[in-house]
């Protein structure tokens, strides 16, 4: 995946040589055998990851390092992913313990009402 203006010629011709599949919507013009379907399919695929980088830029931080040293620069941006991954896992366990829960007092509601009406 890579934005148009990575689309030049050296770099086709680089990809072209590594048998890599440049993907985008860049230079169509130039690739008429290229076809819609999957140029419209790639950038829908971009669009998906942009969205990730742009949240986790502003929600949890990655803009914000400014580290001096490019080693401590790559520990602090993985540990805010690292953060990122975990909330995401914590709210899908938190939702299935609010669903099981919920199930649960509802059927011991149901045994509580039942057994109410027949006594």
């Amino acid at each position: 995946m890579a934005d148009q203006i990575y689309h030049t010629r050296a770099n086709m011709k680089f990809c072209k040589d590594k048998k890599i599949r440049l993907a985008g919507m860049g230079r169509t013009r130039k690739n008429p055998d290229r076809k819609e379907k999957e140029a419209y399919k790639d950038l829908c695929d971009r669009n998906a990851i942009e969205g990730v980088n742009g949240v986790s830029k502003r929600r949890y931080g990655l803009d914000l390092i400014m580290c001096w040293l490019q080693h401590n620069a790559e520990v602090e941006a993985h540990l805010n992913i690292l953060a990122m991954n975990l909330q995401t896992r914590l709210r899908l366990l938190f939702a299935f313990l609010r669903y099981w829960c919920s199930m649960l007092f509802t059927q011991r509601e149901i045994v509580v009402f039942q057994q109410t009406l027949y006594t």
